[in-house]
């Protein structure tokens, strides 16, 4: 008999300890908001933005072709704690929707095999707006004590004050899920100092840096909208504090991982690095990160590590998506998902380069924020907000089989209530990661066919 269990624990990776009792890994999924891959120095960017993850990774795996499901917080966040794709999770925009009540999230999973939950969040979406709070037995609401933007250095100073108040919360023995969520990547970009001189370069003009200060939600809003455009040294300038932002959370997140070392929180940890979706800033005349489906806003860093599993600096260039660190970490945890969760989730693969599997992303019909937009722009026309009444999904074909291709459809709701195409394009997202070019234009049959193969493999449109 026991030895029965001996072999049940090894093979759902619960390890017994020497009193007898099992132990699990502790976990830590840091989620540095709004950050695009191809900003990271680890990721080739020629500016220092990431010294402290190059490090981390020189003992890990990193992806990568890691991609988002979704261009916006909250539906990335629901699809990362469900292995679900948004359609399936009920929250597909984050206003006036919710992760389906019935629907376990990852740290509920996590709690109920016995793990203490944790959640230091610096976004607001983070929370019972959303649902997804849901299992965390201690949440550190950072986006509730800040006026504007949270930086990293305060989500810092609150897990340091959770680490100091240990004694009062569960058996010291139990394994932790410590979730972060970090913001400093979002407008406003309001990086130290200390940090924009890091990043900057000789040809970096102050005045361009000064302008970029003032850019927040509604200025890059405006952009978009095109009622006032930001000039190109503004946005040469709000690219350099978006890479200072990245240096600074890049730097807090080491910090708290070596203060959780130290104070003995990463048992055998399972560490995961990533991002919810990625940032325009500027590309295809956009801002922030809404209105789209670009790579800019899906491509987005993972970096993971453990002893034994995810470690040697590996590098992973096989497409996945972010929603597979779902079983990656129930796999590390000894858990079993709970039925109909991790049905658009695939296995995190250790090695590997090109491949991998179709993957999807969904951005669902924005029509709830047009009041909040026309109250802001109350003199522009009533078609600059057309863009709001349109829903875009897109799919995307593993580089080695049928080439690189992206197929993106934006439809919109027809006068009898179905969806009518307004537009749809193909790109070669390897060749032409900024998706300059339209292989649907000039392409042939071909071309055609592509997108229609693709174009069967998408969902229902959210709306």
């Amino acid at each position: 008999m026991r030895r029965a269990l001996l072999l049940a624990a090894l093979v759902l990776g619960a390890v017994p300890s020497c009193n007898g009792k099992e132990t699990r890994p502790d976990i830590v999924i840091a989620v540095w908001d709004t950050c695009r891959a191809d900003r990271l120095s680890l990721y080739g960017h020629d500016r220092p933005t990431t010294p402290w993850l190059e490090g981390f990774a020189r003992d890990a795996v990193r992806y990568d072709r890691c991609y988002s499901p979704a261009p916006i917080t909250a539906p990335a966040h629901a699809s990362l704690f469900t292995g679900l794709s948004p359609h399936r999770t009920g929250l597909v925009v984050g206003k006036g929707d919710r992760v389906h009540a019935g629907l376990p999230l990852l740290a509920e999973t996590l709690r109920d095999a016995g793990y203490e939950t944790v959640l230091f969040t610096a976004n607001a979406y983070l929370s019972d707006l959303t649902g997804l709070n849901r299992g965390f037995s201690k949440v550190y609401p950072v986006w509730r004590d800040l006026e504007g933007q949270a930086r990293a250095d305060r989500v810092l100073a609150d897990v340091e004050s959770w680490i100091s108040s240990r004694g009062e919360g569960p058996p010291k023995d139990a394994p932790r899920f410590v979730f972060l969520n970090f913001m400093d990547t979002h407008q406003p970009l309001r990086p130290p100092e200390a940090d924009v001189a890091a990043v900057r370069a000789a040809g970096d003009a102050s005045d361009d840096l000064y302008r970029a200060s003032l850019v927040g939600p509604n200025e890059a809003l405006a952009h978009m909208l095109g009622t006032r455009l930001l000039d190109e040294g503004t946005l040469r300038g709000v690219r350099v504090r978006y890479d200072a932002s990245i240096r600074h959370v890049d730097r807090c997140t080491g910090e708290i991982l070596d203060r959780l070392g130290k104070a003995g929180l990463l048992r055998d940890a399972f560490v995961a690095v990533t991002a919810d979706h990625g940032e325009n800033l500027g590309e295809h005349g956009l801002m922030d990160h809404r209105l789209s489906c670009h790579d800019t806003l899906l491509h987005v860093p993972l970096v993971v590590r453990r002893a034994g599993s995810y470690e040697g600096g590996r590098v992973v260039d096989r497409m996945t998506s972010l929603m597979d660190l779902y079983p990656a970490v129930l796999e590390a945890a000894g858990v079993k998902a709970p039925e109909g969760n991790g049905v658009d989730a695939a296995p995190l693969p250790r090695e590997g380069k090109g491949g991998g599997r179709t993957l999807l992303a969904e951005y669902a019909r924005p029509t709830i924020f047009i009041q909040n937009a026309r109250e802001g722009f109350p003199d522009a026309p009533v078609e600059t907000f057309a863009p709001f009444h349109l829903a875009i999904a897109t799919v995307r074909d593993p580089a080695d089989r049928k080439g690189a291709r992206k197929y993106t459809r934006w439809t919109r709701l027809a006068e009898d209530g179905s969806e009518a195409v307004a537009r749809e394009a193909l790109h070669d997202y390897v060749a032409d990661p900024f998706e300059a070019r339209d292989l649907l234009e000039g392409g042939g049959p071909a071309a055609r066919a592509d997108a229609d193969r693709l174009a069967a493999l998408l969902p229902e449109t959210p709306r």
